[in-house]
């Protein structure tokens, strides 16, 4: 990630690491955890054979994991403890919401987060 530092806070990789590791799913597409700091996480997913549609090109399950777990995870470094991340997936130019519009209870906070997938 260009411009973010990649000094890993030990204990939040640490944190974040056991979110993916509780994943079953995760762990079997091979979804990586590369770098972690508050609000930010980055990924990697080598691409196979397994992971591509009929056309060739990544499968849209596998790019709406990728950013499911990632934003998800890069959710998870801010919130409070005991607080819950539930990643909501919204398509579209504009699916930023106002902070007035996210629901907010004692243990559920919804976060706005951007996930951008890259091919390298």
């Amino acid at each position: 990630m260009t411009g973010v530092d990649r000094v890993r806070d030990p204990a939040l990789h640490a944190r974040v690491a056991r979110i993916f590791d509780g994943a079953p799913f995760v762990a079997d597409i091979g979804l990586e955890l590369v770098g972690v700091g508050s609000g930010w996480c980055e990924t990697a997913l080598p691409l196979g054979a397994r992971h591509l549609q009929h056309g060739g090109v990544a499968h849209a399950g596998v790019t709406s994991t990728l950013a499911d777990d990632t934003a998800g995870a890069a959710a998870q470094t801010v919130c409070a403890p005991g607080q819950t991340v539930v990643t909501l997936i919204r398509c579209g130019a504009s699916s930023a919401r106002s902070a007035s519009e996210r629901p907010k209870t004692a243990n559920f906070v919804v976060l706005y987060a951007e996930s951008c997938s890259v091919a390298t």
